[in-house]
């Protein structure tokens, strides 16, 4: 079943006709009510109902489709992700009461707002061991911030590895974040950030980061936020950690250290300290 045509002609509304365009709306109650009635009705008769379009991947319709019990939603191959991502963290009980929930709503915007107020992301710590990789064998500068950010969004820490990326990049082309001594610390406020997150990679063999030293890089520490909610802290968190790369102790007990959990424990250690 396809969302677009479904909400076109339930409410009598070109969503490209800017005089009855404010109609179309995949999450009015309405449109609900009668995607809920369809699934009901075909699941009565043993068959199978799926729905594609725009709205098989909204971020607010997920919830409540899974509370209709929908068989399966088509959709573009970049929203497979944050899709699967948002799917896992929901029960199907909690969805058929927010589904008769939303039934009940007004409009479009309550329903929304309905759906936020029920949406909860638990918090991540900003360090963890999965966020360290002690023996990484990248060879380049893109390479090692490729595959940083990569291991963010596996960890499911940023929602959109290429954008992040390409934030990543945004700072380094205003000025490296080589800081000298071996040392990198790329950082972002980025959107795409889920978690703020500090990951660190060591390097089996350094590479060139137009460090201001003119010294090749080994030690690099990712650091991310996301552009919302970050404010000063990112620059606060920023600092602290440069601090602490310019003292040599630090710098070598990083580097001397193989184990994650010990290498874990002294970062949080140090961090803490420097706060």
């Amino acid at each position: 079943m396809g969302s677009n045509d479904l909400t076109q002609y339930l409410f009598a509304a070109d969503r490209d006709n800017e005089r009855v365009g404010q109609l179309y709306d995949s999450l009015h109650p309405a449109f609900l009510a009668a995607l809920n009635q369809a699934v009901a009705a075909i699941h009565r008769h043993g068959r199978w109902i799926g729905l594609c379009g725009e709205a098989a991947a909204a971020p607010h319709a997920l919830p409540l489709f899974l509370g209709m019990g929908l068989d399966e939603l088509s959709m573009s191959a970049p929203s497979l992700q944050p899709c699967r991502r948002r799917l896992r963290g929901l029960d199907a009980g909690r969805c058929r009461e927010l589904l008769a929930q939303a039934l009940a709503c007004a409009d479009g915007a309550e329903v929304r707002a309905l759906v936020d107020s029920a949406a909860t992301r638990p918090a991540l710590p900003m360090l963890t061991v999965d966020c360290l990789m002690p023996e990484a064998d990248w060879r380049s500068k893109a390479a090692v911030i490729k595959g940083m950010v990569d291991r963010l969004w596996l960890l499911e820490r940023c929602d959109d590895r290429y954008g992040m990326e390409e934030d990543l990049w945004l700072r380094e082309q205003a000025y490296s974040t080589g800081l000298g001594h071996g040392f990198a610390i790329p950082h972002a406020k980025s959107g795409h950030v889920l978690h703020p997150t500090l990951c660190l990679a060591r390097l089996e063999r350094p590479v060139d980061w137009g460090a201001s030293d003119g010294q090749p890089v080994d030690m690099v520490l990712l650091l991310a936020f996301n552009a919302a909610d970050a404010g000063a802290a990112h620059l606060k968190f920023f600092s602290r950690l440069a601090r602490l790369v310019m003292h040599e102790d630090f710098r070598q007990a990083l580097r001397a250290e193989r184990d994650p959990e010990r290498l874990l424990a002294l970062l949080r250690d140090r961090l803490e300290g420097a706060a």
